[in-house]
């Protein structure tokens, strides 16, 4: 059982909102800001990690992007989380190598809950 702590993340801004694509998983959020689309994707991937530790199903949580996402690439700027906070251009895409906080995996794991019967 293998759960990813590094990601890809590609940010470009698309028909009027910024987008924050993690590569790995496939998941995309988006946002008005380059940093409400990344905490919208956080969001998404913790919800995805719960998810799949909670089912025992971690082993097909890696769901690789199509190929062209991964090729935009090598052409974005470089980019930390800190400076998310700065204005980007939406004319440019930028990634982030990011890692995964372990204890907020398991904050994801252990406060978020899927009820069957709903």
């Amino acid at each position: 059982m293998r759960i990813p702590d590094l990601l890809w993340v590609l940010l470009y801004f698309e028909d009027g909102v910024w987008n924050a694509h993690a590569l790995d998983l496939d998941l995309v959020g988006s946002g008005a800001t380059a940093s409400e689309a990344w905490e919208e994707l956080k969001d998404a991937i913790f919800t995805q990690l719960a998810f799949a530790i909670q089912n025992a199903l971690v082993d097909s949580i890696e769901r690789p992007a199509p190929k062209d996402y991964w090729a935009r690439l090598k052409d974005a700027e470089g980019l930390s989380e800190l400076d998310l906070v700065k204005g980007l251009d939406p004319k440019r895409e930028y990634s982030m190598f990011v890692r995964l906080d372990d204890k907020e995996i398991h904050r994801a794991v252990t406060e978020t809950t899927f009820d069957r019967h709903a």
